[in-house]
């Protein structure tokens, strides 16, 4: 989420996805009862229908016909959307405002087979003056569809 400053793009290192619960040693082994596998109620209520509506509209929402910044993606043919995101940083140069990185991240399908993928296009000086997803990331894109396709 946006928090007012702008952050290199890094590599995560680590995900922490489950939580320990316990463990024991039995017959000179590791057992591996390591895992809750329920969700508490606090959690369960963060993940309702509602949020599940919202959070696929919004990864949804870049591909929109009439108003997403990733509109000019539905022209390029063979693949299926499973979400897709976009992101542009914008710098002031030399007194003029100029679009310093465009970044698109998503999951597809190609040929029944599910891809993610990160674009990221960046110059410290500006890639240009409002430079589109049209122009920087949707070749990248289609050339990335097009290779996976064959």
């Amino acid at each position: 989420y946006y928090n007012g400053r702008y952050t290199e793009a890094h590599i995560t290192k680590s995900i922490k996805y489950k939580r320990i619960k316990d463990f024991a040693i039995k017959n000179g082994r590791e057992t591996t009862n390591l895992y809750h596998t329920d969700i508490s109620k606090e959690t369960r209520e963060m993940f309702d229908t509602n949020t599940k509506i919202y959070m696929q509209t919004v990864l949804k929402s870049a591909l929109d016909p009439h108003y997403g910044t990733l509109r000019s993606f539905n022209n390029i043919p063979n693949f299926e959307t499973m979400f897709m995101k976009s992101g542009s940083t914008d710098k002031p140069v030399e007194g003029e405002r100029r679009t310093q990185a465009k970044w698109v991240a998503g999951a597809i399908k190609v040929k029944g087979e599910p891809y993610s993928f990160v674009i990221m296009v960046h110059y410290e000086n500006g890639i240009g003056k409002r430079v589109g997803h049209y122009e920087i990331s949707k070749p990248i894109f289609r050339e990335i569809v097009r290779v996976l396709s064959q």
